[in-house]
């Protein structure tokens, strides 16, 4: 996972839609989409998104504490 995937991330589960995510982070919604789907890929976790919602299963809002604390502690 890239430290922009991590952000990627957090503001689509902070946000709930990936339309919403993508206009907060000034991204086109495919961009953001292509984005997490490689993601999922990697992490082998399918199914963050669902018709353009985010459901975060309890996994993820759990981690999502740890990445917030590891995406506040890197300076860009």
């Amino acid at each position: 996972m890239t430290l922009q995937q991590l952000r990627y991330l957090i503001k689509l589960v902070q946000t709930g839609s990936i339309n919403l995510a993508a206009q907060e982070l000034f991204l086109a919604q495919p961009s953001l989409s292509k984005a997490m789907s490689e993601l999922e890929i990697r992490a082998e976790n399918q199914g963050y998104m669902k018709n353009f919602q985010v459901q975060a299963s309890s996994q993820t809002r759990s981690a999502m504490r740890r990445m917030r604390a590891i995406s506040a502690g890197v300076s860009v």
